[in-house]
C-alpha cells in the first residue's frame, strides 16, 4: 500500500506540473531574492575584508605638528600588539607630463637638426599636462600595493601611479616636479623628475575618491607612490601602524579593539612628540647662544609644543564610504524580502487549498480503503514539501550566485575591481528552507486537516454548490436594469466566491504594493542629494579657519575674498552630544553670526509647510529633520546640548527644518555668547563663488591662505553622495525585477485556479453555443476587474509599504525623503496591467482546449 501511495503521489505530480512548478517557482523566487539581497551585505564585507587583510590597511595613523623621527618609530615598536609599524612621508604636488620644452629633460626637441626654440617657463609646453598628485612613500608591508601593469620601483627616482587616473602617464614616461609649487613641496623631493614603471591599485585608496588638495585647480588628479629615498626629508610626517590582528572590517569586535588601542597610543604618542621636542629645543640651544637667540628671532623658528593626533581607519575615505554603501543595502534586506515571503505563502495556501477541494472524493476513497489520516496527509505535504525544498534549494544557490554578483558590478564602477567573494551562510540557508516548508507545508496541513476530520462517505460525496444570492447592486435598479447579461454573470460571480476575491485581491495588491515599493525606493533615494544641495544647503562651499577675532576674520582672509569677489557670511561650528531622555546623539551645531541674509546659504525651511524658519530665541534652537525622525522630537520639546568642555544649554526646539544631510542643529549668537560670556569665537564661512568661476580654482586660492585649515566643496560632496547613491538603483532594479516575477507568477496560478475550478461552468456556456471569443471575454473579463480592483487598492498598500521601509533604512547622517513620484504610480499600474494582458494570452489557449464532454460528465 505505500508503494501505490507513492506511486499515485509521483503521478499526480505529472499530472498537475503547472501547479507543482507554480509552487516551486514561487517558493525558489522568494527565497531567491530574499536570500541574494540577505548575503549581498556579507558577500561586499568579505570581499573588501580579504582585500584588505592581504594588502594590510593601517589601523592606526599617528601625526604630530612638529613630524617623527626614525628613532621614534623605533620607540612605538616596543608596544604590545604590534604587526608592523613603518614611517612615512606624503606631499601634494603639481606634476608635469608629457613634452615640457625643458632643455636638461634628454629626449625632448626635434631630431632632424633644427634649432629648438626655449620657453620662458621651462614648465610649458605645446604637449604637457599639469597633473596634482598625492606622493607617499612606498611601504613594504603596510598599505601595500596591487601592480597592474609594469613593475615596482627599484631606486628613489622611480614611481608607481594611480591605475584609475584620467589623463595618466605611460609607463617609461618621466613626469617633473612643477615650479608652480612652493618652495617647501618642491624642497621635499629628492629629484626632479621621476620615471613611471608602473600602474597599482592601491588599499589606502580602494574607492573612486581621491580627496581634495590646497595647489593647483584643488582637485587631485590620482596618487603616486615612491621610494622613501625619493623624497628630501629628514622627518617623516605620518607613522602607520598595523596592529597584530585581522578581526573583520567594521565589525564589533574590530571597533572595540581600535576604541582601546587608541586611549594607549593616544597617550604614548604624546609623551614621545614631547620628547621629539625637547630636544629640537636643546639642538638650537647647543648652536646659539641665548644673545644670538634674541638676535636671530625672526630666522630661528622653535616650533610651538606639538599637538598629536592618532586616527583610525574611519578617516580614510575609501573605507568609511564602503561601510555606509554595503550598510544601506544590508538595511534594505531587512524589511523587503519578508513581504516577498508573505505573498509566496499566500499563493501556496491557495494552491494546496485548492488542490484538497478538488481531490475530496479521493481523500475519502482512501479513507474507505484503510488509508490513516497521516499517510493521507503525507501525500499532500510531500507534494507541497517537495516542491517547497526544491525551489528553496535552487532559489538559494540562485540567489546568492546572481544578485549579490549584479549589485556588486555597480559598486566596482566605485572601487576597484574585485571578484566578489560569495557569502554561504548555514544559518540563512536553513532559515530560508524552514520558512519554504512553513509557506508550503504549513498551510497544506491547515487545509487538509479540516478534510481529513470527515467522514469518507461525506468526502465521496461532492460538495454542494455554493447557494446563489443577491449582490448588494442588484437592489439598485436603475444601475442593475441597465446591465448587460453577461455583465451581470460577471459581477455575481465576483462576489459569489468570496475567498477567491479575497485571495485575487490580497495577491495582485501586494505585488502592486511592492512594485510601488520598489519604484518608490528609487525616487527616495536618488534625488535626495540633489535636493540637499541645489534647494537646502546652497553655498558653494564651507571654510573652517584659525587666528580669528570673536567674530571678526582674519584680515589677509579677509582681502582674498574680496579680491576673488566672494559673497560670505560668519558663522560657528562645533561638535556637541545632543541629549534627550536616555538617548545622546553627535550633531553639528550652526551659530550664524547673524540670521539676516542666511538664506543665500543655507535655507531653513520648515519640515511640514515648507514655510520659512526664523531666528531661534535665547535657548531655542532649530533641528534637522533626521534628527526630529530618529529622536521623536518636535516644536517645543525640551533637550540638552552639551559640548567636550562640559559646557550645557538647556534648549527648547523652536523649530524642525528639512535636510537630509549631517545632523544639524542651529542656534543664535546670544545663546552661543551666554554659553561661552560673550568670548565665543567664530570660527567658519559659507561661501558663494562669482557666477561662472571654476569652483576648484577659487577653493585652491582660499585654501592657500595660512588661516584656512579645511575647506569643503558641495558640489563634489553632491556627487560623491549621488554616485554613492547611484550605485543603489540596481539594487532597486533587482526589487522591480523581482517583484515583476513574483506578481506574473501569482497572477498566472490564482488565474488558473480561477478556471480550473470552473471547468464544468466554462464547458457549459460553449455547449451552449458561446463562440470562443465570447468565451473568454465571459471569464476572463473577472480577472480583469478584480486586477484592476486589487492594483489600485495595492497603490494605498505600496504607499504604507514604502513608509515602513524607508523608516528601517537609516544611515547615519543622511536622512532620506518618504517620497513617491507621480510616474511611479502610473508604471505600477501599467505593469499590472500589461501582466494581466500576458496572463490572459496564456489562458485563452487553456479555455479553448477545454474538453466538453470531459468536463460535463456526471461527477457522481
Amino acid at each position: 500500500m505505500k508503494s501505490m501511495l507513492r506511486r499515485t503521489t509521483l503521478r499526480e505530480i505529472r499530472g498537475s506540473l503547472g501547479r507543482f512548478l507554480a509552487i516551486f517557482g514561487i517558493i525558489a523566487l522568494g527565497v531567491g531574492f530574499f536570500c541574494g539581497v540577505k548575503s549581498t551585505t556579507p558577500a561586499m564585507v568579505r570581499t573588501m575584508n580579504d582585500f584588505v587583510k592581504e594588502n594590510q590597511l593601517f589601523d592606526l595613523r599617528l601625526v604630530s605638528t612638529i613630524g617623527w623621527e626614525a628613532e621614534d618609530v623605533e620607540k612605538f615598536r616596543t608596544l604590545e600588539g604590534i604587526r608592523a609599524i613603518s614611517g612615512s612621508n606624503s606631499l601634494d604636488a603639481v606634476f608635469i607630463s608629457g613634452s615640457v620644452g625643458d632643455e636638461d629633460t634628454p629626449g625632448i626637441g626635434p631630431d632632424d637638426g633644427t634649432d629648438v626654440v626655449e620657453n620662458e617657463n621651462p614648465n610649458e609646453g605645446a604637449d604637457k599636462n599639469e597633473l596634482v598628485f598625492k606622493c607617499h612613500t612606498l611601504l613594504d608591508d603596510i598599505n601595500k600595493l596591487r601592480l597592474l601593469k609594469g613593475r615596482m620601483p627599484a631606486s628613489g627616482n622611480e614611481c608607481v601611479v594611480d591605475a584609475r587616473m584620467n589623463h595618466r602617464p605611460e609607463i617609461g614616461e618621466k613626469i617633473r616636479v612643477s615650479g608652480e609649487n612652493k618652495e617647501d613641496t618642491k624642497n621635499g623631493f629628492a629629484y626632479d623628475e621621476y620615471e613611471v614603471v608602473g600602474f597599482v591599485d592601491s588599499v589606502y585608496y580602494f574607492n573612486f575618491e581621491r580627496g581634495s588638495t590646497s595647489i593647483g585647480n584643488g582637485s587631485v588628479d590620482g596618487f603616486m607612490y615612491i621610494p622613501q629615498s625619493g623624497f628630501n626629508m629628514d622627518y617623516f610626517t605620518e607613522i602607520y601602524v598595523k596592529l597584530d590582528s585581522d578581526l573583520e572590517i567594521y565589525s564589533d569586535e574590530y571597533k572595540e579593539l581600535i576604541d582601546k588601542a587608541s586611549e594607549q597610543w593616544e597617550s604614548r604618542a604624546k609623551e614621545i612628540a614631547d620628547e621629539r621636542y625637547d630636544r629640537i629645543k636643546a639642538k638650537v640651544d647647543e648652536q646659539f647662544s641665548h644673545a644670538v637667540q634674541l638676535l636671530l628671532a625672526e630666522y630661528i623658528q622653535i616650533p610651538d609644543p606639538p599637538e598629536v593626533f592618532v586616527f583610525d581607519r574611519n578617516t580614510n575615505i575609501a573605507y568609511s564610504c564602503f561601510e555606509s554603501d554595503s550598510r544601506i543595502v544590508g538595511q534594505v534586506a531587512r524589511v523587503f524580502p519578508v513581504f516577498f515571503m508573505l505573498v509566496a505563502a499566500l499563493v501556496c495556501m491557495t494552491t494546496m487549498s485548492r488542490m484538497v477541494e478538488e481531490q475530496r472524493m479521493q481523500i475519502g476513497t482512501l479513507k474507505a480503503l484503510g488509508y490513516s489520516d497521516a499517510r493521507i496527509m503525507g501525500k499532500y505535504i510531500f507534494y507541497s514539501g517537495s516542491a517547497a525544498c526544491l525551489g528553496a534549494v535552487l532559489g538559494y544557490i540562485a540567489g546568492i550566485l546572481i544578485i549579490p554578483g549584479v549589485i556588486w558590478v555597480t559598486y566596482s564602477l566605485m572601487y576597484i575591481t574585485l571578484k566578489l567573494k560569495i557569502a554561504v551562510e548555514l544559518k540563512l540557508a536553513l532559515g530560508s528552507l524552514l520558512i519554504a516548508l512553513l509557506c508550503s507545508v504549513g498551510v497544506t496541513y491547515v487545509s487538509c486537516r479540516t478534510a481529513l476530520f470527515s467522514e469518507a462517505a461525506t468526502l465521496m460525496r461532492p460538495k454542494a454548490p455554493k447557494t446563489g444570492k443577491r449582490v448588494l447592486l442588484e437592489r439598485v435598479k436603475f444601475i442593475w436594469n441597465r446591465m448587460k447579461f453577461l455583465n451581470k454573470v460577471s459581477y455575481r460571480n465576483i462576489f459569489r466566491y468570496k475567498r477567491r476575491l479575497i485571495m485575487m485581491l490580497l495577491g495582485v495588491s501586494g505585488c502592486t504594493a511592492l512594485l510601488m515599493t520598489g519604484f518608490g525606493l528609487n525616487d527616495s533615494i536618488a534625488g535626495f542629494a540633489k535636493m540637499q544641495f541645489d534647494e537646502i544647503q546652497v553655498a558653494d562651499s564651507s571654510v573652517i579657519y584659525t587666528n580669528g577675532k570673536r567674530d571678526e576674520i582674519p584680515q589677509s582672509l579677509k582681502e582674498r575674498l574680496t579680491e576673488l569677489n566672494c559673497d560670505y557670511t560668519v558663522v560657528h561650528e562645533s561638535s556637541w552630544d545632543l541629549k534627550t531622555g536616555d538617548r545622546v546623539k553627535g550633531v553639528s551645531v550652526v551659530t550664524p553670526l547673524t540670521y539676516e541674509g542666511l538664506d543665500r546659504f543655507m535655507k531653513l525651511h520648515d519640515d511640514g509647510d515648507g514655510t520659512v524658519l526664523s531666528e531661534p530665541g535665547l535657548n531655542e534652537i532649530l533641528i534637522s529633520s533626521s534628527i526630529s525622525t530618529r529622536y521623536e522630537l518636535e516644536k517645543g520639546d525640551k533637550v540638552k546640548l552639551i559640548n567636550e568642555d562640559l559646557k550645557e544649554i538647556d534648549a527648547t526646539v523652536a523649530g524642525v527644518f528639512e535636510n537630509h544631510v549631517y545632523n544639524y542643529v542651529f542656534m543664535s549668537a546670544a545663546t552661543l555668547n551666554a554659553v561661552y560670556k560673550d568670548k565665543a569665537d567664530f570660527n567658519a564661512l559659507y561661501l558663494n563663488y562669482p557666477e561662472g568661476a571654476d569652483i576648484h580654482k577659487v577653493s585652491s586660492d582660499i585654501s592657500a591662505d595660512e588661516n584656512v585649515t579645511y575647506i569643503s566643496i558641495n558640489e563634489d560632496f553632491k556627487n560623491r553622495i549621488t554616485k554613492m547613491m547611484d550605485s543603489l538603483k540596481l539594487v532597486v532594479l533587482v526589487i522591480i525585477v523581482c517583484a515583476a516575477g513574483l506578481f506574473f507568477i501569482v497572477l498566472y496560478n490564482l488565474t488558473n485556479i480561477n478556471i480550473t475550478e470552473r471547468l464544468r461552468e466554462i464547458a457549459t456556456i460553449k455547449v451552449l453555443g458561446f463562440y470562443d471569443k465570447e468565451t473568454n471575454k465571459y471569464v476572463l473579463k473577472e480577472n480583469l476587474v478584480l486586477t484592476a480592483a486589487g492594483a489600485f487598492l495595492g497603490l494605498f498598500l505600496g504607499i504604507l509599504l514604502h513608509r515602513f521601509v524607508m523608516s528601517n533604512i537609516v544611515v547615519d547622517m543622511v536622512h532620506f525623503r518618504v517620497y513617491i513620484a507621480p510616474l511611479s504610480f502610473g508604471l505600477s499600474l501599467l505593469m499590472t496591467l500589461v501582466f494581466n494582458f500576458l496572463v490572459n494570452l496564456v489562458m485563452k489557449r487553456m479555455i479553448y482546449n477545454i474538453n466538453m464532454a470531459e468536463s460535463l460528465k456526471s461527477v457522481e
